[in-house]
């Protein structure tokens, strides 16, 4: 039953994707990224942000569903023109 409050799990996904989304929509703003630029694998910001790899995984796909970037299966995710 949905009372308008936010269910735990989204809002745990939301605030821990939070840790790795806006970074990268603050430097595509500020043209630090170009489409075309390749985002790391999760693997590093996993080590560098000491975060669950899901947490990654979740932060890029929430970005392809906002047309920021975009996965190409067996080559990697890619800033989207």
């Amino acid at each position: 039953m949905d009372n308008g409050t936010p269910s735990a799990d989204s809002t745990r996904r939301t605030r821990a994707g939070g840790t790795v989304a806006p970074p990268l929509k603050a430097n595509r703003t500020r043209d630090m990224l170009n489409p075309g630029d390749q985002l790391p694998t999760a693997q590093p910001v996993v080590v560098k942000l000491a975060i669950n790899p899901n947490t990654v995984l979740n932060a890029y796909r929430d970005l392809e569903r906002e047309g920021l970037v975009r996965a190409r299966p067996g080559q990697g995710t890619f800033i989207d023109g």
